[in-house]
């Protein structure tokens, strides 16, 4: 009897919860992908890619720096956690994702498509 109440309040609040966390995953998993940002440094055109993997882990590659994160879909954001410690934080804007790094400028990464297993 306890455990059928305990799964009936869950299910309440999945459904009844602004933005519920039900979704959330799902919503995750359609943003799990491969991106990439054109950006210019020393006067040259460089790509930055970024792979948000649909468990929640990803990389953000920058010629050979690689930045393992996790994240997380936060209303209109998306929240990168690094191994450091480290927030960073991106807008959700006509489908692409945009950093605003202080001292780095602007990140704005478009869907490239789904990344392999």
């Amino acid at each position: 009897m306890k455990a059928s109440r305990m799964l009936f309040s869950a299910l309440v609040l999945c459904f009844l919860l602004p933005g519920g966390g039900c979704d959330r995953g799902r919503e995750e998993k359609a943003l799990a992908g491969e991106y990439e940002a054109k950006i210019v440094r020393n006067g040259e055109s460089t790509t930055v890619a970024m792979l948000l993997r649909p468990d929640r882990k990803g990389e953000w590659t920058l010629d050979y720096d690689n930045v393992s994160f996790t994240w997380e879909k936060r209303n209109q954001e998306i929240w990168l956690h690094t191994k450091s410690g480290g927030v960073i934080v991106g807008k959700l804007e006509n489908g692409d994702i945009v950093f605003r790094l202080p001292g780095g400028g602007l990140y704005r990464f478009r869907y490239a498509g789904e990344s392999l297993p």
